[in-house]
């Protein structure tokens, strides 16, 4: 699985924001998630794979931040 790099266009500099919110779209295979700053501008959209390894590659370099989670609604049946 190709590694996921949420810093290779602009670097470090997105996550020293103050207060950060992420919203995070999850799916089954692949979810997408957005990052904006205390404006609520959009400063990055991504996507990853729905995987723990997905998540904390993406993750674990944001500091604490407000997260809202939305999911693919699961069919009857």
């Amino acid at each position: 699985m190709k590694q996921i790099s949420t810093v290779a266009k602009r670097g470090n500099e997105i996550f020293k924001e103050p207060k950060l919110t992420i919203g995070l779209d999850l799916r089954d295979r692949i979810s997408h998630y957005c990052i904006l700053d205390e404006a609520d501008n959009v400063i990055l959209e991504h996507s990853l794979p729905t995987t723990s390894k997905g998540s904390h590659q993406v993750f674990c370099r944001i500091p604490r931040s407000r997260i809202a989670l939305e999911r693919e609604p699961i069919p009857p049946g």
